[in-house]
């Protein structure tokens, strides 16, 4: 759905096959396996099931028999696409600038899987902030863009609203033990949102109609404060409104589907060097040792 209230539902092929089978040759009875390559193009529309819209596949096979009514049958997938290099998975990154009043500020964020629902290593490094500025909250958050194009109508596109998912907050004891340090450095290690609060970002060669973008934003939010007294207690010192020192960049969220541990497959040879004929001819029997993994050993 459209922010403008627009609603559009449209179906594709994504890619199809055929294949011909000789019935002749099937007896009544007969159960017969046949395989089909399906070759999907990289820039197909992936899975999303956002607000603002949602991409379902589905696999549809289709039996014509002569002299007879054809049969249907579908199967639900989900396709999900992963960008060519894995760096973006491999993430790190520093943010260094100068503040007035908070000096020098040094962000680092790191992650070995900077998935959704991911893991990410927080550094933060204040070496000499103003010694009347006493730090508030520091968050972090994910923000989340959203743009549809419409199939229906060429060129139309709109910008939904942003989403800010806050995912980690340092603040109280924790903070003013931070701010205690000489160095005031301090890491956190924080999850990331989950897959029903946050997307994964859409990869540039995706053609699809629900395109999402995300940037991560760290916020310092902190007080100055003046000496003097107080008008209204007459202690302590004058406090003036909390300022807010933000820094943000774009980010690559990839699904969660998609851990390279899991894609990444061992080699195979052409043959089982170990298959079931080997183990029952030469004896073999799988036996568990002091609680570790079970390793076949020669049967005595």
């Amino acid at each position: 759905m459209f922010p403008s209230g627009v609603v559009e539902e449209s179906t594709s092929v994504l890619t199809s096959a055929r294949l011909d089978v000789d019935i002749a040759k099937l007896n009544k009875g007969d159960v017969a396996t046949y395989e089909v390559a399906l070759t999907i193009d990289h820039t197909s529309p992936p899975y999303e099931r956002c607000r603002w819209g949602r991409i379902n596949h589905l696999v549809r096979a289709e039996l014509q028999l002569p002299n007879s009514k054809g049969q249907t049958v579908e199967k639900g997938f989900t396709l999900n696409t992963l960008p060519r290099t894995i760096t973006t998975n491999d993430y790190s990154r520093t943010h260094r600038s100068f503040s007035e009043l908070l000096g020098p500020v040094i962000l680092h964020v790191c992650s070995l899987h900077l998935t959704v629902g991911g893991f990410l290593h927080i550094g933060i490094s204040l070496p000499s902030p103003a010694p009347n500025v006493r730090l508030v909250c520091i968050t972090l958050s994910i923000v989340q863009k959203t743009r549809l194009a419409s199939r229906k109508r060429p060129g139309h596109e709109e910008d939904c609203p942003e989403k800010t998912v806050e995912f980690h907050r340092v603040e109280g004891s924790e903070l003013d033990r931070f701010m205690g340090k000489d160095e005031r450095a301090e890491a956190w290690i924080a999850r990331l949102p989950h897959d029903n609060d946050v997307r994964p970002t859409t990869i540039s060669s995706s053609q699809t109609p629900i395109r999402v973008s995300h940037r991560l934003e760290v916020k310092m939010i902190f007080e100055e404060s003046d000496d003097g007294p107080d008008e209204e207690s007459k202690v302590g010192k004058k406090k003036k409104p909390q300022k807010v020192y933000l820094a943000a960049w774009p980010i690559h969220l990839v699904s969660c589907c998609c851990i390279w541990n899991s894609l990444l497959l061992p080699p195979y040879s052409d043959e089982d060097p170990l298959d079931s004929e080997k183990i029952r001819t030469s004896g073999l029997q799988l036996q568990p040792e002091n609680g570790r993994l079970a390793q076949f050993r020669e049967r005595t």
